[in-house]
């Protein structure tokens, strides 16, 4: 298997400093790539030649085979709201309280031709030859998700102690055939991997939100199969602001949290590069560290790409 992305080392080891070129860009900026397993369905396949029944890097479009070996660093789980879009049903919303009203009456299985309208994602963050990813069971797959952090647990140790390959295995439903995650564990990890994996933890497992950032377009009929396309970059798929003056402002937005303006490079929106204005208002969802409700903010705004950066609470 190949890794397009192995490091070449130049101008000495990177362990303990951030690359250079990359000092003012946070863990919140940089895009986690997800593992897909491709099905017969999948557009991938149908359009692109890719081979049904193996693993894709989603981030760099690496095949990764039939199998790999990975080590889990963080496990979280979370329902993906669903919605009807023509034939399909694709993201609504995603919430990580399983108690969420929002989730009332919801379909997690197809019953009597009925479509499923929520999933369950048991989500890993994982390195792949020391490069971190996200590995998602769900679906049929989800089971395969408990069975890997019961088994960490039941072993008493931390979840990247062990190194795994990760497989497939064939299940054929109402005569079609498709594939599902399923894994074996190889051993513990070596220090080195050890290591390299609770550094990661220590910058990661606090911000899984980010993380698991949405999709904007997931098919509830294509297991394993994802959308290129993030929610982050389509307005009206996360968090809503409304400013609590009079001017009127785009009222879905993706929230960031920023904390502080060190300069004016911060009031420039990352995504369009327009200079957004400092504005008092309030978030409508939760604060994805604490996932209680923001309430009433200061934050930095875009009105062009509808982007919030939250700079501090303020008192309701």
């Amino acid at each position: 298997m190949s890794n397009a992305l192995a490091p070449v080392k130049r101008g000495g080891q990177l362990a303990g400093r951030t690359p250079r070129g990359l000092e003012d860009i946070g863990a919140e900026d940089l895009i986690i790539p997800k593992v897909l397993l491709l099905q017969f369905n999948s557009k991938l396949v149908k359009e692109q030649g890719k081979t049904a029944g193996t693993y894709l890097n989603g981030g760099t479009m690496e095949d990764l085979g039939k199998s790999f070996e990975f080590i889990p660093i963080k496990a979280t789980k979370y329902v993906d709201a669903l919605k009807p879009e023509g034939k399909r049903m694709v993201f609504e919303f995603r919430t990580y309280k399983l108690e969420d009203p929002r989730l009332a009456g919801r379909r997690y299985f197809p019953k009597d031709g009925v479509k499923a309208n929520a999933t369950t994602v048991m989500s890993f963050l994982v390195l792949i030859n020391g490069l971190p990813a996200v590995i998602a069971f769900k679906s049929t797959g989800y089971n395969t998700g408990k069975r890997l952090a019961s088994q960490s647990k039941l072993l008493g140790e931390d979840l990247f102690n062990s190194k795994y390959k990760l497989t497939i295995k064939n299940e054929t439903k109402e005569g079609e055939t498709y594939f599902v995650m399923d894994f074996e564990r190889i051993g513990p990890s070596t220090d080195a991997e050890f290591k390299t994996a609770e550094d990661t933890y220590n910058a990661r497992s606090g911000r899984m939100h980010e993380v698991d950032a949405p999709e904007g377009a997931k098919a509830a009929d294509e297991p394993g199969e994802t959308s290129a396309q993030a929610a982050s970059d389509k307005p009206g798929a996360t968090d809503t602001f409304e400013e609590s003056k009079t001017d009127a402002l785009p009222a879905f937005t993706k929230v960031r949290v920023l904390k502080t303006v060190r300069d004016d490079a911060d009031k420039t929106c990352p995504t369009c590069s327009e200079v957004r204005a400092v504005k008092d208002g309030n978030v409508k969802t939760n604060d994805p560290e604490t996932n209680l409700p923001w309430g009433k903010v200061k934050a930095l705004v875009c009105k062009k790409c509808n982007k919030v950066d939250v700079i501090e609470k303020l008192a309701d």
